[in-house]
């Protein structure tokens, strides 16, 4: 048997979709007990959508160069993150076996090793470049604790405040700051990251708005460690 049938993940676009439409409930339901971040159910919904709208546009339009496109590039994003929420939410606490049937997985074999928490604190820096971008750089502070075995990645937490004088529409993605934060709990979005850096890309109206960010290391269970500082940049023109 090849590797890739061991996969848990279906091989076909349309079984993928049919699982993650059986995943979305599920996920908003448990969402509390399971420890999912309310940002990466939102963007579990979002994701279905556009391939669900790329699937509907194939049946009514047929295939084309932009439709293939659009179809590998939403359906990576859609199983990058159902490999990703799998992996860190759906083993503490275990499923049962109706719920692992529910969403169209084998059981699990065996209890998963113990990982430690992280105990080291993570910082960054902004390295600017292109206009509408920030890059953050991550780094261990000094003097505190990194252990390789449990500091599996970055979790980074970011929020969007506009300029005082700013008229803009706080539409719910957005999500802008009405307020300066003061720890990093008040930071509304956040991404997982294995890398040094993250880049991030705002529109051409967030042009001057201060970003604020704070990074905590996570282990490969999604257990996290303590808060880092706040920081700031402001989008570059």
């Amino acid at each position: 048997m090849s590797s890739q049938k061991k996969d848990w993940m279906p091989s076909k676009n349309a079984d993928v979709l049919t699982m993650a439409q059986v995943w979305l409930p599920m996920l908003e339901e448990h969402r509390v007990l399971w420890k999912l971040d309310t940002h990466d159910v939102a963007l579990f919904r979002s994701h279905l959508e556009d391939c669900e709208k790329d699937m509907a546009d194939v049946a009514k339009n047929g295939r084309s160069d932009a439709v293939n496109l659009s179809i590998k590039l939403h359906f990576a994003e859609l199983k990058a993150l159902m490999r990703y929420i799998k992996k860190r939410h759906l083993f503490i606490p275990h499923l049962n076996e109706l719920q692992l049937q529910k969403m169209l997985l084998n059981p699990i074999p065996k209890k998963p090793s113990f990982v430690a928490t992280p105990e080291g604190v993570a910082d960054g820096y902004i390295e600017y470049g292109v206009k509408y971008i920030l890059t953050v750089i991550f780094r261990i502070l000094a003097a505190t604790l990194h252990d390789p075995r449990a500091d599996h990645g970055f979790r980074i937490y970011w929020g969007i405040m506009p300029p005082i004088d700013a008229n803009v529409v706080n539409d719910p993605s957005a999500a802008y700051l009405t307020r300066v934060p003061v720890s990093g709990a008040e930071l509304p979005h956040s991404v997982f990251c294995k890398r040094k850096r993250q880049r991030f890309m705002f529109r051409p109206d967030e042009a001057g708005f201060t970003v604020y960010f704070a990074i905590r290391l996570e282990n490969a269970k999604g257990g996290q460690g303590p808060w880092g500082p706040i920081f700031k940049a402001v989008v570059p023109f």
